[in-house]
Order: structure tokens, then sequence, then C-alpha cells
């Protein structure tokens, strides 16, 4: 069995703190992981001449423009991750306008290179935010990779395609074939008419490591795959939080020793490329 489609490799650039099961909750040590993990998770590509695409916070680019310009030198794609890591169904059309203007100028400042792909924080878009597309369609962005074809309690759009299509200005789940701006859906795998997470994150750390490339590879034979990591899904020194609820402290530790390892094992069994490669995106 072999995948004829690709995989595009993804990273969200935050902070570990910006998860949403965070929220509210008083974090007194706020140390930071991200030049030390970048570090490690570039080291492993280059070794292996892998390209990815690294959806980057604008505060985040505004703390470390070095690492940006270093990520894009190194033959990586920027592209945005939002500035403030606010869900997109919370804010207004002027909110989010704000955002994407803040956050695009300071990639644009540092890499001398508009981005033209965006993910909403959390996989944001849904029904409520179908105006986004044409914000983002105002800054020429060509893609997104905002929607989540699977329920969760804070985000997700069941019925939306599994390949990337162009959501219509009225229905985020309906393809507009006139559309031009691409929707990347989070790689699921339909198992008994299910569909089943496997693109990242927790996902990456909750399932075995051949079931996620039996997954892929089944997925890559009728459509483009994407995979998505945080810093803290593979870097082993993330900061523990005592005191978590258990589903939090499951949704954030659950196999994180053995996430980098899981990782390497995937990098050096699969071929990945970035999500502008993947769209066939000059």
């Amino acid at each position: 069995m072999k995948g004829c489609y690709p995989i595009a490799l993804s990273v969200d650039l935050e902070f570990w703190w910006c998860s949403e099961l965070l929220k509210g909750v008083k974090i007194e040590d706020r140390t930071e992981i991200i030049q030390d993990a970048a570090r490690l998770l570039l080291d492993e590509l280059s070794r292996r001449d892998c390209r990815a695409t690294f959806f980057i916070l604008g505060e985040v680019a505004e703390k470390y423009p070095a690492l940006i310009l270093d990520i894009s030198k190194q033959g990586h794609e920027i592209a945005n991750h939002g500035a403030s890591h606010r869900n997109v169904f919370e804010m207004t059309p002027t909110e989010f306008e704000e955002e994407v203007r803040r956050s695009t100028e300071v990639l644009a400042d540092i890499v001398c290179q508009k981005p033209i792909g965006f993910r909403a924080p959390n996989f944001s878009f849904d029904q409520r935010t179908v105006w986004a597309y044409d914000i983002l369609k105002s800054f020429e962005y060509r893609y997104s990779s905002s929607v989540f074809p699977f329920k969760t309690r804070l985000y997700g759009v069941p019925k939306a395609p599994l390949q990337p299509y162009s959501p219509s200005a009225s229905d985020i789940c309906r393809h507009d074939p006139d559309g031009d701006l691409l929707e990347f859906p989070a790689s699921v795998y339909r198992l008994a008419g299910i569909n089943v997470p496997v693109s990242g994150g927790f996902y990456f750390r909750l399932l075995p490591v051949r079931f996620l490339r039996f997954a892929l590879t089944r997925i890559t034979t009728s459509r483009p795959a994407v995979l998505y990591l945080h810093l803290r899904d593979i870097y082993p020194d993330a900061p523990r939080i005592s005191g978590l609820p258990l589903s939090a402290r499951v949704f954030h530790y659950w196999g994180l020793n053995k996430a980098l390892e899981k990782l390497r094992f995937l990098l050096n069994h699969m071929k990945f490329t970035t999500v502008k490669n993947t769209l066939g995106l000059s």
C-alpha cells in the first residue's frame, strides 16, 4: 500500500501556554521553550532534508524575529497563525481583520515576503466565520488550514469536505467551484463511517505511531494529507503544571515522553513537504 498524494508537515509556532485548556489557569512559571524546541525540530528536519510549513503566531514573531528568519532561510514555508491566538469565532470581522493585518505585516517585515497561508488558532473556523475567508482574500492569502472535520468540545465542522476545497460564501461545508482560496482541512481517517482525527497535536501523541503511518498512507491514496504539531507536543522538557484537572493533564502530557521518537519514525519512513507544495501553489 502506497499513497499517491503528498503529506504536508505543519508546525503551529506559538507559546506553550496558548492552549485553550489553560485559559483561566494561574501559571506562575512561564519558562519559554520556543527557541530550544524549535532548534531541536529544525535539526531533525535538516538531517532528512525535509521542509515544513510553520504557522507562526504574530506575538512569537515579534519576540523572536531572528528565529523566524532562520526558519525561512532553511527553506521552510512561513505562514500565519494570527496575532494573539484568539479564537476567530469569538471575534468580530473588524477584530479579525486587525489580527490578520498585524500578523501579516510582522511576518512580511521579517522574511521580506507576504505569507500566503493562514491557520486559525484552535482550528476556529466554522459556520459562524464564513466571512473570514473574504478578509483573508483581501490580504492576498491563497489558502487556509483552519477547519477540523471532527467535532470536539471547542471546535470542529464534522460535515466539512475532507479534501482541499474552496468554501462558498454562505456555507463552509460547500465547495465553490469558482472560489479562489483553498481550505485544507485537518486530516481525518474514515473508519466504520466515523472521522478519526489523525492529523496531529494531541492525536499524534495519543495514537500508536504505526497506526498514524497506516492512516496517513491510506488517506493519501485518495487525497493530500496534513500533519500538524505544536512544539509542546514533541519537546520532552515542556513545562508541567501541577493541579490541572485530569482532562487537561491527559490532553497536554499524554505520550509526551515518546512523541519525539514517534516523529523521528514518521520522518524516517514517510515523505513530507510544505503545505504550499502539497497544494501545488507557487
